[in-house]
């Protein structure tokens, strides 16, 4: 409550609210066998990092500690979940970092748009890896050398057995961060600001999906069905995939809780992963996702590609995957949200 930051002698104590908290974002922990040196270790720690610490021990204690009332929630909150084992809305206060996936499809090659990617992504302060899914089994992943010419953040490549979108969404124990920022790979249109300012938003909202290109659903009252609709409004309901940020605990409930008929559907016709995991996230919460506005309209590079391949083909698949979806669901998850996130000076966003 006034501000101070708790400085814990750490040897595996169990701390309140760990289903809930990341104790490691609002407090100092040190091993007994530092205590001699606790002094130095403190003297060490920049003002920027102590602001942090600060802010974010003020949110948890807003969050879980201001009042008995509070306090006796959340306890019967992890009570009901222990009970349960029911999936939880997410309220930790979240990593100060984030892992980049980057799913590569079956036609990849080292092409420049995934190397554009990669550097762009390389210079977001608050990256600490990027995981490359590497679905492409005819073809062997680069040694790890060719890609430090881009890159001096951590990168790992993962080699997948099978070619399935659903890859792209697996519990990896690569991932250590609560963050996860999914990239297709040639999604080149963002630059380093832009994926800053949408994981400053995430981390305000870290139960969401947060991200760039967005959709719509709607009822069709003449085919009595669920629409997919991918005109830019300010109402959107769905973030695509290929540009968002996400809660990592998501990949754990793809994988496990979504129920078995999506993801064989999804492996079977390669296609609607994203709106599956719209479905998931939005069910899980009652929320609707967060669109960020990038300062350029964001753009399909292969938008042209799909119109000549045929767009309304495209249209009707994705549409049948909302409404067959839905009947598996029983329900509607999906939520409309109207007023999608700006960033309108770099002033607003250092103080965000």
């Amino acid at each position: 409550m006034s501000g101070c930051i708790p400085v814990i002698i750490d040897d595996d104590f169990v701390l309140p609210f760990q289903e809930y908290i990341d104790w490691f974002s609002v407090s100092i922990q040190i091993k007994e066998n530092y205590l001699d040196s606790v002094v130095d270790i403190l003297s060490k720690i920049s003002v920027k990092r102590r602001k942090q610490l600060r802010i974010n021990g003020m949110n948890i204690w807003s969050r879980y500690f201001r009042s008995i009332e509070d306090i006796a929630i959340t306890t019967l909150d992890i009570i009901n979940d222990r009970i349960n084992s029911k999936p939880k809305n997410i309220h930790t206060i979240v990593n100060n970092e984030f892992r980049e996936l980057v799913p590569l499809s079956k036609s990849f090659f080292i092409n420049e748009s995934l190397t554009q990617v990669i550097v762009s992504v390389s210079r977001v302060s608050s990256c600490s890896k990027i995981l490359i899914i590497w679905n492409n089994q005819a073809l062997e992943p680069p040694p790890i050398e060719f890609w430090s010419k881009y890159t001096k953040i951590p990168l790992q490549v993962i080699r997948m057995r099978k070619n399935l979108l659903n890859n792209r969404f697996l519990p990896f124990d690569s991932i250590e961060t609560e963050a996860i920022f999914s990239i297709d790979d040639d999604i080149t249109m963002l630059n380093h600001d832009e994926i800053e300012f949408a994981y400053q938003t995430w981390r305000e909202f870290p139960d969401r999906i947060v991200g760039f290109p967005s959709r719509l659903h709607y009822w069709n009252n003449q085919t009595q069905s669920w629409i997919y609709d991918s005109e830019w409004k300010n109402k959107i309901s769905l973030i695509l995939t290929g540009a968002a940020f996400y809660h990592k605990y998501y990949n754990h409930l793809y994988t496990m809780v979504l129920p078995k008929e999506i993801r064989n559907w999804i492996d079977d016709n390669f296609n609607c992963e994203d709106i599956a995991m719209n479905f998931l996230i939005s069910n899980v919460t009652s929320k609707a996702p967060i669109k960020v506005t990038p300062r350029k309209k964001f753009k399909c590079t292969d938008c042209a590609k799909k119109i000549t391949e045929g767009l309304t083909e495209h249209f009707r698949i994705r549409s049948y995957c909302i409404d067959y979806f839905a009947k598996i669901y029983q329900t509607m998850p999906l939520k409309i949200r109207s007023s999608p996130v700006q960033r309108q000076s770099s002033k607003e966003t250092q103080t965000f």
